[in-house]
C-alpha cells in the first residue's frame, strides 16, 4: 500500500532572501538533485532531515539547466519535498547550493514556528538554453 504524503499549500506573495542562520530546526523545500532517488539525498539523510511531505510552491517557475534544475519568481506552482533539518546544518546546504553566486537562501514563511526556505537562483535564467520544466527528472 502507497503512502500518502502530507501536501502543504504554501503561499508567496513575495520573497524574502536569507542570510541569517536559523536557531533552531528549519523546514528545507528541495525539488532537484536533494530529492528522495536523486544524486545528493544522501546529503540530506547525513544531515537527520526528516520528511514531512509534499509543498506547492506558487508564484515560481522551474527551468532545466541540464544537470540540475533551478527556480525563479514566475507564474507557476512547484512541488517541493520537505525535510526537517537541525540549524547548525544550513550552512552545509548553503555551501552545497552555492549561496550567493549560484543561489540565494529563501524564506518562504513558518511552518509550527519553523522557518520554510528553498534555494532560488540567484541568476537571470536564459530561455535559451534553459527550458521551462514543470517537474525535474522524475
Amino acid at each position: 500500500m502507497k503512502e500518502e504524503k502530507q501536501v502543504l499549500e504554501l503561499e508567496f506573495d513575495s520573497y524574502q532572501v536569507e542570510e541569517s542562520r536559523p536557531e533552531t530546526p528549519f523546514i528545507l523545500g528541495v525539488y532537484g538533485t536533494l530529492k528522495k532517488n536523486h544524486g545528493a539525498h544522501g546529503f540530506i539523510t547525513r544531515n537527520n532531515g526528516i520528511e514531512l511531505g509534499i509543498g506547492k510552491f506558487k508564484n515560481l517557475q522551474m527551468y532545466d539547466l541540464g544537470g540540475f534544475p533551478c527556480v525563479s519568481e514566475g507564474n507557476n506552482v512547484v512541488e517541493m519535498e520537505l525535510y526537517e533539518l537541525p540549524a547548525q546544518s544550513i550552512t552545509r546546504f548553503d555551501s552545497y547550493e552555492g549561496v550567493p553566486s549560484l543561489y540565494n537562501r529563501v524564506k518562504a514563511g513558518e511552518i509550527s514556528g519553523k522557518p520554510v526556505y528553498f534555494y532560488m537562483f540567484a541568476r537571470k535564467v536564459d530561455e535559451k538554453y534553459a527550458p521551462k520544466v514543470n517537474k525535474w527528472r522524475e
